[in-house]
This record gives structure tokens, sequence and C-alpha cells, in this order.
């Protein structure tokens, strides 16, 4: 059952997008790249369309054949409670196309997702437990209901802030049902894992577009606030209905659900609370975008929106398997501080490392500045030649001249080909010598320890013509 919803969804959605996409084209109902965004394209924001009918279509479908040979099926899954999600879906699906469309404001979303959340709260899901965590155990209505209410709204915005880069939100969203669906069929509640595995296949193919699709072709697209509500409020769903489950372990040890739940939205919640407190210190509006959050930090580094979105994906992986391993170990309290004091410790250090690169960044600056170049084809020369240098004696590929010299990448491969008629460097494929012909993969080998020499002549010659 759970993988015929999850088949179904995938394959309506795989169907949904790129009709959605020829649509957005044709209409003009397209994303403009800006100063603040890290794509430089003209792409489609709206491939969270295709969320919430696909999901919902799988989930009525599979409960619809399946209680033709079980009558329970429809009861079971059926449930007033399941409505209730479904009507608190359809409220933030239309306010995201709206959003996506003609722009909505941060305040009128807002409330929307309060009265979603209250829709969820009626339903009879709420927090009622906090399993010790601040010496906290069981929590009467008029705690557990607000602290509901916030939770749901603090993960809706956390995965809509953290969709800075392609793969990124629906990737850690793919993360998070796949443990969820998981650990939910465990427990033996079929409901929850039948929406967390049909979600899932309904971002699969959305992934795939959103990372792999062409964007020069106009094939990338964004799930875009429609997405992003959807998605959220499915996953603070999820988050609460799981930390709402008591299992007692033995020798009487209470399992901690209530840690297990939120640590599969961890990365996200974490780094919005950082970036949170980050504009709070500068003085700086709340809710301003900016470009404070870890996938930036990652692409200071100079990583590629593809490394860094993986990167991202492993270590919040990680931080659910190593929440899930000790949970029963250590106490819950202390495993929050380990928590928050690796991720601090995280942060630090890419500070650091961004620094770092900043710095050599405007040392490079100031060669370049000294060194009097012309135009941008000189001054990306001299960042090849000073790249090169710190490179002497080893192997480097074309990719990674592209990515860490500085350089514009499109201009790199006309400054290399230069440098191979020039005879300064030579280019090897497969241990074949390749003179002027290469791809992204080529190493380039120093001929002997004078090319430093050779290509600062070139340089010279460049500059005076």
């Amino acid at each position: 059952m759970f993988l015929s919803s999850f088949f179904i969804s995938l394959l309506a959605t795989a169907y949904l997008i790129p009709k959605i996409l020829f649509i957005s084209i044709r209409k003009h109902l397209i994303d403009q790249p800006n100063a603040r965004k890290v794509h430089t394209c003209v792409s489609s924001r709206l491939g969270g369309v295709a969320f919430f009918p696909a999901i919902f279509f799988a989930i009525g479908v599979t409960v619809s054949v399946f209680s033709r040979f079980d009558t329970n099926v429809m009861e079971h899954f059926m449930t007033a409670g399941f409505i209730m999600v479904m009507c608190a879906c359809i409220l933030l699906y239309l306010i995201g196309i709206a959003d996506d469309v003609v722009g909505v404001s941060w305040r009128v979303k807002f409330v929307f997702q309060i009265i979603a959340a209250g829709l969820i709260i009626l339903s009879g899901t709420w927090v009622n437990n906090l399993y010790g965590i601040c010496g906290v155990w069981e929590i009467s209505a008029w705690v557990g209901v607000p602290l509901t209410i916030f939770l749901i709204v603090f993960v809706i915005n956390a995965v809509n802030l953290i969709d800075g880069i392609d793969g990124l939100a629906s990737g850690l969203s793919c993360v998070a049902l796949l443990f969820l669906g998981v650990l939910f069929l465990y427990e033996g509640k079929e409901t929850s894992s039948l929406l967390a595995f049909t979600t899932l296949g309904a971002l699969i193919p959305f992934f795939y577009y959103n990372v792999f699709g062409i964007a020069k072709k106009r094939y990338k697209i964004f799930m875009g606030d429609t997405g992003s509500l959807v998605i959220g409020l499915i996953l603070s769903i999820l988050a609460v209905k799981f930390a709402c489950l008591v299992r007692q372990e033995s020798g009487g040890v209470t399992y901690p659900f209530i840690v297990v739940a939120f640590s599969v939205l961890l990365v996200p919640g974490f780094d919005v609370i950082r970036v949170v407190l980050h504009r709070y210190r500068a003085g700086k509006p709340l809710f301003l975008p900016d470009k404070n959050h870890i996938h930036h930090k990652f692409l200071a580094l100079g990583c590629s929106h593809r490394k860094a979105m993986f990167m991202i994906l492993a270590l919040a992986s990680l931080f659910i398997i190593l929440n899930m391993t000790l949970c029963l170990y250590i106490n819950i309290n202390v495993l929050i501080v380990l928590d928050i004091v690796l991720w601090t410790v995280l942060h630090v250090w890419l500070s650091s490392k961004v620094k770092k690169r900043r710095d050599e960044a405007a040392r490079l600056e100031q060669k370049l500045i000294e060194a009097g170049c012309r135009n941008c084809k000189e001054r990306d020369a001299l960042k090849v030649k000073f790249f090169l240098e710190k490179k002497a004696g080893k192997v480097v590929t074309i990719d990674d001249i592209k990515e860490k010299s500085g350089a514009e990448r499109l201009r790199v491969d006309s400054i290399l080909f230069d440098f191979v008629e020039e005879g300064l460097i030579i280019l090897e494929k497969n241990g074949e010598t390749e003179h002027g012909i290469y791809d992204e993969k080529t190493t380039i080998q120093w001929f002997d320890t004078r090319l430093p020499l050779f290509v600062e002549n070139y340089l010279m010659r460049i500059m005076k013509n």
C-alpha cells in the first residue's frame, strides 16, 4: 500500500512538473534573478503547484483501491484528523499560489500559517509531553497548544527560508520524510507513514528537475512558496505527531520521541535561529532576506551549488543518526546542548574559512591593482597565473581552476588555450598528451619549474598588445 501510494505520487509529479514548466514559460510566470538570489537565469518557481494534488490524489486512489479488499482501510485512513490536515494544506496551497503569481506580504502569509496550525490543533494533534526537556514532562493544553502552533509555524518558515540553492529544501525534506516514514511504520502508525512516503514520492521528480534541470534552456524549476508552505506544513504535522508518541523502553526509560521528531528538521531549524540572531545583533530587520544561511557559507568557500547541497544533506543525516543513537544513552538536555555546541563549532569553523578566503581574495585584488591590469581578461589571466603558482608542482584540473582561481569560468578555457598555444603548459587526458583539446576532467601538468616565469612573460606580452 505504501509503495503504491509512493509510486502514484512520484508518477503524478513527474507528469505535472514538465506541464507546469511549459505553462510557466508560455505565460511568463517566471522568476527573475536579482542580487539576493544565487541563480543567474530566468526560471519557473511554480514547481510546488504539483505537490498537493499529486500527494492527495495518490493517497485517495490508494486508499480507495485497497478499501475494496479490506473495508477497514477507509475508516482507518480517512479519519477526521486526516481531513483536517487536507484542509490546512489547501489553505497554504492557495496562499502559496497567490504569493508565487502576484505576491503576498509576509504578514498575510504569517496569519494564514497560524490559521493552518489552528486547524491541526482542532484535529486533536498537539505536543503534550516534553520528555524531560528542562525538567518538564507532561504539559497541559494551555501550554501545549500555543507551543504546537509556534512549532508548526516555525518549521514552515524554516523550510521556506532554507530554500536557497538547487535541491536543498527538497533534499532536506526528502531526508526528513524518509526517516519519519520508516519510524512511523516501525511504531505502527500507518496513516502518518503513508503521508510521509507519499510526500517523499512527490518530491523526488521535483528534486531531479530542480537539481539537474538545464537552466540555460529554461528547464530549471523551483518549488516557490506554494511548495515550501505545503511541504513545511506536512513536515511539521508529522514531527508533532511523532513527538506525541509514547513508548517505554526496557528499564522503564521513556523513549524521547520529541528529540528524534525534530532532529530530522535540525539543520533548517538551527539555521533559521542562527540567521535571526545574526540579524538581531546586526540591528537588521528580522525578516529581511540576506546571504547568511549555511548554504551561502559553503558557496563562499568555493563549493558548487550541487556540492554544497549534498554536503548539507550529509550533515543533516549525520545529526539525525547521532541523535537517534545517543537519545537512549545520555540525558535529553545534554543531547540538545551537544547539538547546539556542534552546530556552533561548525559555523565558527566555516566563518573562519570564509574569512580566510576573503582575505586571500583581497590580497589578490591588491596584486591585480599593483599589476595595472587594464581589462577583464588581463585580470583573469593573472588570477589563473597566481592560482597555478600556488599549486606549483601539483596536478590540477580545469574544474579546480574554474572554481578556485576566482577567474570568470567562461574565460578560463580561452586563457588556458592561449597558454597551450604559447607552449607554457601541457594538457594531459588519460595519460595522453593533448594540445588545445580538452574537457572539464583534463589535468594540467607543468613542463618544468620555470613555468611561472613563462607565464609572467606571456602576461607582459598580452598587456602590451
